[in-house]
């Protein structure tokens, strides 16, 4: 992998978590309720449509990270490193909450209701709120990380399907997604595709720079899907998350020798710090908006709350990193950032991507918190 995918890799990933930062501001608002408004718009636009691509391209490229390493033939070596780079990372940033939340619950410290009921204790909203097995962690963006070890799982299968008759895979692929065949083993499952894609594009060595020359065209019409989306209120937007990493991948080599690619590259290894911590930072903002914010128009809060929570998020990956490196280290999966230069083995990087979007295909999402 040359420098420039590996660049173009880490703006990816960084870009997409800050998008996954603002598509969780709260409060959850429907499609259907979007209006016609400057900020409806600017909304709709940017939740329901632009970064709907965080999931299929951050998935995509865990794939690609994936098969390219060629773990899915070394079964063993596959599931200690997704144990230690997706369950344990999870299961770390659920724990703390989940006494939190027990405390907070026990003793009545705030009339914010949270979709999680903790208290009284019951072992199955324990399990799931900590693991997320057949519905949303309480540290909700973490669902993600559950889904990933699902593919995982499925990825020495794949692996022979790309190996022996990848398209024939794929069409196979595409049916257990359509008839909903894996039932709630992964729970997005529209990710089976876009990871396999990943894969084919591993396995088949596809050029990954063969769209930039039809970058500006792409991005405008990736653009234009958005804000039909947006006006026409499209229900099923499957389709469009499919197909969103072929738009979005080319768009990126526009920016990637840019001021802006330049920032994201700087900060892109606080990108999985930021995964893991922005939904609680989410969380604590929208409490306090409601509480303190009377005077405050709600376009200032969702405007103004990524601006503060991905700065913090920064903040907070260089102090844990300092102060607790091998916490920070078991944390954060073991990864390493380095130079995109001085890259290490793909088998290194696995997994770095990670993301989220509002919405699940068969798992709802009631308002944050």
């Amino acid at each position: 992998m040359d420098n420039e995918i590996s660049r173009r890799i880490s703006i990816a990933r960084y870009l997409m978590i800050i998008g996954v930062v603002m598509l969780h501001v709260p409060p959850y608002k429907p499609l259907v309720e979007y209006g016609t408004t400057v900020f409806d718009l600017l909304r709709g636009i940017i939740t329901y449509g632009f970064f709907r691509a965080t999931v299929p391209v951050l998935t995509a490229i865990s794939g690609y990270f994936v098969f390219s390493a060629v773990l899915d033939k070394n079964i063993p070596e596959l599931i200690s490193k997704k144990t230690a780079t997706l369950l344990v990372p999870m299961l770390l940033s659920n724990l703390p909450l989940l006494l939190l939340l027990f405390a907070i619950q026990r003793y009545g410290m705030t009339t914010h209701h949270f979709t999680v009921t903790l208290y009284p204790f019951d072992w199955n909203n324990w399990l799931n709120a900590g693991m997320g097995l057949f519905g949303l962690p309480l540290n909700y963006p973490t669902h993600f990380l559950r889904d990933l070890f699902a593919l995982s799982l499925l990825a020495p299968l794949m692996g022979v399907l790309l190996r022996k008759t990848p398209y024939l895979g794929l069409v196979l692929v595409l049916a257990v997604y359509w008839f909903n065949l894996d039932a709630s083993l992964v729970l997005r499952n529209s990710m089976l595709v876009t990871f396999y894609l990943g894969g084919l594009a591993a396995v088949r060595q596809w050029d990954l720079r063969r769209l930039d020359l039809f970058a500006p065209g792409l991005l405008a019409g990736f653009l234009a899907a958005a804000v039909t989306i947006v006006i026409f209120h499209i229900h099923n937007r499957e389709w469009f998350s499919l197909v969103s990493p072929f738009f979005v991948w080319p768009s990126l080599a526009l920016i990637v020798d840019s001021r802006v690619g330049r920032l994201l590259l700087r900060y892109s290894k606080a990108s999985f710090f930021t995964f893991l911590a922005h939904g609680p930072l989410l969380i604590v903002a929208w409490i306090l908006f409601n509480k303190f914010g009377a005077g405050i128009p709600y376009p200032v809060f969702w405007l103004v709350t990524p601006l503060i929570v991905v700065p913090l998020c920064v903040l907070g990956h260089a102090a844990l990193s300092s102060l607790m490196p091998r916490l920070s280290a078991v944390l954060l999966g073991n990864r390493t950032y380095t130079p995109a230069a001085q890259m290490p083995a793909l088998a290194n990087t696995l997994d770095e991507s990670t993301g989220l979007e509002q919405g699940k295909t068969r798992v709802e999402r009631s308002q944050a918190g």
